[in-house]
């Protein structure tokens, strides 16, 4: 130990400018490290939005197209109610008449009319209102349709009356008609239903709701493939892994450069020690002492540093670059620093010191 802290000692006090080099060496290392996992990460999770924000499953029917509502409703009942929660909504689809009957629904404990499909559609009214709650909750025969279909007070879907309470912009597209979950006849053909979500779903729900429309439908549902929130995440953290691994590889390799060459400046002491019964062994334990009694703290304070000082800054140009951290992440960082760093610097200083001192005296000379 009282080697290791002369020796530290001594190159801050001999070798003033190779020490700042060192230290600066040490701090970008660190700060670059930090840095590209968490842009990573931002990068990804846009990525990601952009992928949810078209997120859905599109089911299809093979027997003309076409299926009863009701039949629906009962797969849609075959889903577990947490997997219903993790939906974002659902919207099916319905031609009748030259009508297009369009139901969204959210469900949370009950079904419910999704909150932003209805600000959307009271913000493309011309005149009326939209459901209520308990209108929506309790089936009432109550619509909103486009200016084509507002002949009268009311309009007729599979015979029966339903009462209009609201009528699209003239701009809209013609022929709309939106309905509650509850209130259609289920004998109403179906020919489309989409299942969205604010975030990937797991495989694990992906499978329970194909098997809950497939029990009901058979092969006669079209329910197709998409890349699942487990796929997505173990290649995710695989892929943050695999470069956090690599830039700090590369900061090893700069820092081992630089090292070689503070190792150059000490050739005439380390051959001395080797003269005096240094054994290489104990040469590299006391090389590389001194690099982890540096770079530990220095990694500790450009941490606190960057997470204090810079990230709240860099967070209000990378949305979600501050969400990328914890001190799990930090302390895994770390551990990936320091054992490339021992990795690469022991192999490099083992190289060097494994010369006789006479070698090392010559190296000099050259």
């Amino acid at each position: 130990m009282i080697y290791l802290i002369k020796n530290i000692r001594q190159f801050m006090t001999e070798h003033r400018f190779f020490f700042f080099l060192f230290v600066l060496c040490q701090v970008v290392s660190v700060i670059v490290l930090l840095f590209s996992y968490g842009i990573f990460q931002n990068f990804n999770i846009v990525k990601k939005e952009a992928i949810v924000m078209e997120q859905s499953v599109s089911i299809s029917f093979d027997k003309n197209g076409e299926e009863k509502l009701g039949k629906i409703k009962q797969a849609i009942a075959n889903i577990s109610k947490n997997y219903l929660k993790e939906t974002s909504f659902f919207f099916i689809s319905i031609f009748n008449q030259e009508k297009n009957i369009m139901i969204h629904t959210k469900y949370n404990d009950e079904f419910i009319w999704e909150p932003e499909v209805a600000y959307n559609v009271e913000e493309q009214l011309e005149s009326g209102r939209v459901f209520t709650e308990s209108e929506y909750r309790n089936g009432d025969k109550v619509v909103i349709v486009s200016k084509n279909l507002a002949t009268s007070d009311t309009i007729e879907i599979l015979g029966e009356e339903y009462k209009i309470i609201g009528i699209f912009e003239e701009d809209s597209p013609s022929n709309m008609v939106d309905i509650s979950y509850n209130a259609p006849n289920d004998n109403l053909e179906a020919s489309y239903i989409s299942i969205n979500y604010d975030k990937l779903p797991s495989r694990a729900h992906y499978l329970h709701v194909k098997d809950a429309f497939e029990s009901v439908f058979g092969d006669r549902v079209t329910f197709p493939e998409f890349e699942t929130a487990d796929v997505e995440e173990r290649y995710y953290y695989n892929t943050v892994m695999i470069i956090s691994v690599v830039v700090a590889l590369l900061c090893a390799i700069n820092f081992s450069v630089l090292y070689k060459y503070i190792l150059t400046k000490r050739r005439k002491t380390l051959a001395i020690f080797r003269m005096s019964g240094c054994t290489t062994r104990n040469a590299r334990r006391l090389y590389i002492a001194e690099i982890m009694v540096i770079s530990i703290p220095l990694f500790a304070l450009c941490t606190i540093l960057y997470d204090k000082l810079m990230l709240p800054r860099l967070g209000k140009i990378f949305e979600y670059l501050v969400p990328a951290y914890s001190s799990v992440v930090y302390l895994t960082l770390f551990a990936i620093y320091t054992l490339i760093i021992y990795i690469v610097l022991n192999t490099m200083i083992s190289r060097y010191i494994s010369r006789t001192p006479v070698n090392l005296l010559k190296a000099g000379e050259k």
